[in-house]
Protein backbone atom coordinates (compact mmCIF):
# COMPACT_ATOMS: atom_id res chain seq x y z
CA UNK A 1 0.00 0.00 0.00
CA UNK A 2 3.21 2.38 0.32
CA UNK A 3 3.51 2.61 -2.91
CA UNK A 4 -0.21 4.07 -3.96
CA UNK A 5 0.81 6.55 -0.65
CA UNK A 6 3.35 7.70 -2.69
CA UNK A 7 1.50 8.47 -6.05
CA UNK A 8 -1.24 11.23 -4.31
CA UNK A 9 -0.86 14.36 -3.36
CA UNK A 10 -2.42 16.36 -0.12
CA UNK A 11 -3.33 19.87 -1.64
CA UNK A 12 -5.29 20.07 1.46
CA UNK A 13 -4.15 22.38 4.27
CA UNK A 14 -4.27 19.62 6.74
CA UNK A 15 -3.48 16.23 7.59
CA UNK A 16 -5.78 13.37 5.76
CA UNK A 17 -6.12 10.57 7.98
CA UNK A 18 -7.87 6.99 5.94
CA UNK A 19 -8.43 5.10 9.01
CA UNK A 20 -10.57 1.11 8.11
CA UNK A 21 -10.08 -1.89 9.96
CA UNK A 22 -6.33 -2.72 9.31
CA UNK A 23 -5.05 0.20 7.29
CA UNK A 24 -4.46 3.57 8.12
CA UNK A 25 -2.45 6.05 6.33
CA UNK A 26 -2.28 9.52 6.57
CA UNK A 27 -1.09 11.80 4.16
CA UNK A 28 0.65 15.05 5.16
CA UNK A 29 -0.09 18.09 2.89
CA UNK A 30 1.83 18.73 0.35
CA UNK A 31 5.09 21.07 0.65
CA UNK A 32 7.55 21.12 -2.18
CA UNK A 33 11.41 21.39 -2.58
CA UNK A 34 10.94 25.15 -2.16
CA UNK A 35 9.31 24.71 1.31
CA UNK A 36 5.73 25.97 -0.59
CA UNK A 37 2.53 24.25 0.78
CA UNK A 38 0.63 23.65 -1.89
CA UNK A 39 -3.48 24.13 -0.90
CA UNK A 40 -5.58 24.07 -3.80
CA UNK A 41 -8.22 26.54 -3.42
CA UNK A 42 -11.36 28.01 -5.65
CA UNK A 43 -10.99 31.50 -6.23
CA UNK A 44 -13.96 33.76 -5.89
CA UNK A 45 -15.60 37.03 -6.23
CA UNK A 46 -18.44 38.00 -3.20
CA UNK A 47 -20.69 41.28 -3.26
CA UNK A 48 -22.14 42.99 -0.41
CA UNK A 49 -25.92 42.62 -0.54
CA UNK A 50 -27.54 45.56 -1.55
CA UNK A 51 -27.74 48.52 1.25
CA UNK A 52 -31.26 48.85 1.82
CA UNK A 53 -31.54 44.76 2.56
CA UNK A 54 -27.86 44.68 4.13
CA UNK A 55 -29.30 47.26 6.95
CA UNK A 56 -31.60 44.82 8.42
CA UNK A 57 -29.01 43.84 10.16
CA UNK A 58 -26.15 44.97 12.42
CA UNK A 59 -23.74 43.38 10.53
CA UNK A 60 -22.13 42.87 7.18
CA UNK A 61 -24.04 40.33 4.27
CA UNK A 62 -22.52 39.27 1.71
CA UNK A 63 -24.21 37.61 -1.52
CA UNK A 64 -23.33 33.96 -2.10
CA UNK A 65 -19.49 33.53 -2.92
CA UNK A 66 -19.43 32.98 -7.10
CA UNK A 67 -16.35 30.85 -7.66
CA UNK A 68 -14.12 31.73 -10.34
CA UNK A 69 -11.22 29.00 -10.40
CA UNK A 70 -9.44 26.95 -9.18
CA UNK A 71 -5.32 27.75 -8.04
CA UNK A 72 -2.79 26.13 -6.41
CA UNK A 73 -2.72 22.57 -8.38
CA UNK A 74 1.21 22.04 -8.94
CA UNK A 75 2.25 20.20 -12.36
CA UNK A 76 3.83 17.58 -10.83
CA UNK A 77 3.91 14.15 -13.14
CA UNK A 78 4.85 11.41 -10.68
CA UNK A 79 1.63 11.41 -9.33
CA UNK A 80 -1.80 9.52 -10.02
CA UNK A 81 -4.13 11.62 -8.05
CA UNK A 82 -4.47 14.46 -5.80
CA UNK A 83 -6.40 15.28 -2.49
CA UNK A 84 -8.48 18.21 -2.71
CA UNK A 85 -11.63 19.87 -0.44
CA UNK A 86 -14.73 18.60 -2.16
CA UNK A 87 -15.91 22.24 -3.31
CA UNK A 88 -12.85 22.42 -4.80
CA UNK A 89 -13.13 18.73 -6.82
CA UNK A 90 -16.69 19.65 -6.96
CA UNK A 91 -16.21 23.04 -8.82
CA UNK A 92 -13.20 21.64 -11.10
CA UNK A 93 -14.67 18.29 -12.10
CA UNK A 94 -18.24 20.07 -12.75
CA UNK A 95 -16.09 23.14 -14.90
CA UNK A 96 -14.03 20.66 -17.32
CA UNK A 97 -17.50 18.48 -17.51
CA UNK A 98 -19.44 21.26 -18.72
CA UNK A 99 -18.00 21.55 -22.25
CA UNK A 100 -18.54 17.73 -23.24
CA UNK A 101 -15.07 16.71 -23.01
CA UNK A 102 -15.42 13.72 -25.44
CA UNK A 103 -16.20 16.20 -28.53
CA UNK A 104 -13.42 18.10 -27.64
CA UNK A 105 -10.57 15.89 -28.22
CA UNK A 106 -8.80 15.12 -31.59
CA UNK A 107 -8.32 12.00 -33.16
CA UNK A 108 -5.48 11.11 -30.90
CA UNK A 109 -6.86 12.13 -27.88
CA UNK A 110 -5.21 15.55 -26.97
CA UNK A 111 -7.91 18.41 -26.31
CA UNK A 112 -8.10 20.52 -29.40
CA UNK A 113 -5.80 23.53 -29.31
CA UNK A 114 -8.52 26.10 -29.56
CA UNK A 115 -10.65 24.71 -26.91
CA UNK A 116 -7.88 24.44 -24.28
CA UNK A 117 -7.10 28.17 -24.88
CA UNK A 118 -10.49 28.91 -24.01
CA UNK A 119 -11.50 27.27 -21.52
CA UNK A 120 -8.46 26.72 -19.04
CA UNK A 121 -8.72 30.78 -19.14
CA UNK A 122 -12.34 31.14 -18.69
CA UNK A 123 -13.12 28.18 -16.30
CA UNK A 124 -10.11 27.04 -14.57
CA UNK A 125 -7.93 30.18 -14.07
CA UNK A 126 -5.04 29.60 -12.24
CA UNK A 127 -4.42 26.01 -13.08
CA UNK A 128 -1.16 24.86 -14.70
CA UNK A 129 -1.20 23.70 -18.09
CA UNK A 130 0.02 20.23 -17.22
CA UNK A 131 -2.21 19.72 -14.61
CA UNK A 132 -4.94 20.31 -16.86
CA UNK A 133 -3.99 18.58 -19.60
CA UNK A 134 -3.62 15.51 -16.91
CA UNK A 135 -6.72 16.00 -15.07
CA UNK A 136 -9.01 16.20 -18.73
CA UNK A 137 -7.11 13.10 -19.73
CA UNK A 138 -7.71 11.06 -16.75
CA UNK A 139 -4.68 11.08 -15.93
CA UNK A 140 -4.47 12.61 -12.69
CA UNK A 141 -7.21 11.75 -10.31
CA UNK A 142 -8.87 13.55 -8.21
CA UNK A 143 -10.28 12.49 -4.87
CA UNK A 144 -11.51 14.80 -1.48
CA UNK A 145 -12.25 13.19 2.00
CA UNK A 146 -15.39 11.63 2.27
CA UNK A 147 -16.53 13.54 5.56
CA UNK A 148 -19.73 11.87 5.59
CA UNK A 149 -21.36 10.62 8.47
CA UNK A 150 -21.04 6.89 7.87
CA UNK A 151 -17.27 7.96 6.77
CA UNK A 152 -15.90 10.35 9.19
CA UNK A 153 -13.92 9.13 12.11
CA UNK A 154 -14.68 11.21 15.45
CA UNK A 155 -12.66 12.06 18.80
CA UNK A 156 -14.66 11.87 21.99
CA UNK A 157 -15.45 15.97 21.26
CA UNK A 158 -16.84 15.30 18.06
CA UNK A 159 -14.21 16.85 15.53
CA UNK A 160 -13.48 14.91 12.97
CA UNK A 161 -9.73 12.64 13.34
CA UNK A 162 -10.09 10.88 9.86
CA UNK A 163 -12.07 9.16 7.42
CA UNK A 164 -12.71 5.97 6.30
CA UNK A 165 -12.33 6.62 2.20
CA UNK A 166 -11.69 8.79 -0.06
CA UNK A 167 -14.76 10.38 -2.78
CA UNK A 168 -13.21 10.04 -6.58
CA UNK A 169 -14.97 12.74 -8.71
CA UNK A 170 -14.32 11.49 -12.70
CA UNK A 171 -15.01 13.82 -15.48
CA UNK A 172 -17.70 11.68 -16.83
CA UNK A 173 -18.34 12.76 -20.32
CA UNK A 174 -15.09 12.13 -21.60
CA UNK A 175 -15.13 9.48 -24.19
Amino acid sequence: MNKDKNKLLNLTPHEIKIITTGYNVTFAPFVDKKDKQWVARCTQSKQVMNMEESQLWDFPVYSRARYTGVEDIPSISEVDGIIVASLVAKYLISHLDFWECGSKFDASGQLKAEIMENTQESLVNGLDQVAFDRIISGQLKVFSPDTGPESSVRNEQGQIIGVRRLVYWPIENKK
